[in-house]
């Protein structure tokens, strides 16, 4: 009995070593690989809406929409069938703090090395850009008081220079200040522009969001905003691509620059460019297999379940052919009292 337990004690423990503690909206994927998350199928049921299905998966309407190209994004009907999506490529990675990536709405929190949380937020109109570069967390506050820059009150003819904390502050309850000048990420009292360029440079998440966050990270946290509409990440042996819409259009070729990607990286001649091309033009945002890369994976190509179907086939066909080939050796040489064949090797 000591024993079994003595293996039990042993087992747990190791387990909780080897496995780091993340965040449950971390399904799967990461550190082993840049790709996090998965694919699933959801049945629409009565009284659903896109707002509520992308919540409860912790994804935008905005992605649902991109995902199952749908063209009205209002009407979706009881006994619908959608996928959903969660799979990203992560962009960066750092020992700790934030990595916001403005063409995918996202953040992205660290800790300790390891991916701990992402969120989905509203950047800053296409004439009202979110700045990007590094920063550190200056300051946090809750219920702020919004306190209108100058220029801003200007140009939207705002007439009070502060608005209270209240529904109508813009700021919600929860203000994360960065030392990037006028920039912070905030909770919002339009949750449905996450997803989109909305905002007059800041950030805005979902209030619970923003709690989380809020509650997470500490005065001094250091961060970087990035601008990566193309993501390139390698799994398994495969290789995938994510393409995002260039809000700000600072790529003027999306397709070039996927590809001066992939040369960078050495991969340009492993993957399919009429997939890539394709990919580029839906901008699904989510990773796309383009191709393989089968070097120093330890992985054969029938280690993955495309090829393995493919290989099976090939195996079925050969096997009927030999039966095929052995019945026929069986009834022409033969003799009535028992059969003399042999079987050919493949």
């Amino acid at each position: 009995m000591r024993r079994i337990l003595y293996i039990t004690t042993t087992f747990f423990i190791t387990f909780l070593v080897i496995v780091p503690l993340t965040s449950s909206s971390i399904e799967d994927g990461f550190p082993s690989s840049n790709i996090i998350g998965k694919d699933t199928n959801y049945t629409v049921k009565k009284g659903d809406s896109l707002k509520k299905i992308a919540s409860r998966f912790d994804i935008t309407a905005e992605e649902l929409v991109k995902t199952n190209k749908l063209r009205n994004a209002n009407v979706i009907n009881p006994g619908q069938k959608l996928r959903i999506s969660t799979k990203t490529i992560v962009p960066k990675k750092i020992d700790k703090g934030l990595i916001i990536n403005l063409p995918e709405y996202k953040i992205y929190h660290f800790e300790f090395g390891r991916l701990f949380n992402t969120y989905d937020i509203a950047i800053g109109k296409k004439n009202w850009r979110t700045p990007r570069g590094k920063f550190e967390i200056a300051n946090k506050t809750l219920n702020p008081t919004w306190r209108v820059p100058p220029g801003m009150a200007r140009k939207l003819k705002i007439k009070k220079s502060s608005v209270p904390p209240g529904p109508s502050n813009p700021l919600g309850k929860y203000w994360i200040g960065l030392s990037l000048p006028h920039i912070g990420i905030h909770s919002t009292n339009k949750p449905r522009s996450i997803g989109k360029a909305k905002s007059h440079g800041c950030m805005r998440m979902e209030s619970d969001k923003a709690k989380k966050l809020f509650n997470d990270v500490n005065v001094g946290t250091p961060g970087e905003i990035i601008y990566q509409p193309v993501k390139i990440a390698q799994s398994d042996g495969s290789i995938f691509l994510e393409v995002h819409h260039d809000i700000y259009g600072l790529f003027p070729n999306i397709y070039s620059h996927a590809l001066s990607l992939l040369s960078k990286e050495g991969l340009k001649n492993k993957v399919d460019i009429e997939v890539v091309k394709k990919a580029v033009e839906e901008k699904r945002g989510s990773p796309v297999k383009i191709g393989h890369n089968y070097v120093n994976t330890g992985y054969t190509k029938f280690d993955f379940i495309d090829e393995k179907v493919e290989y099976v086939k090939q195996k079925a066909k050969s096997y009927i052919e030999t039966k095929k080939k052995s019945k026929s050796t069986q009834k022409e040489s033969s003799p009535i009292w028992g059969s003399s064949y042999s079987v050919e090797k493949n």
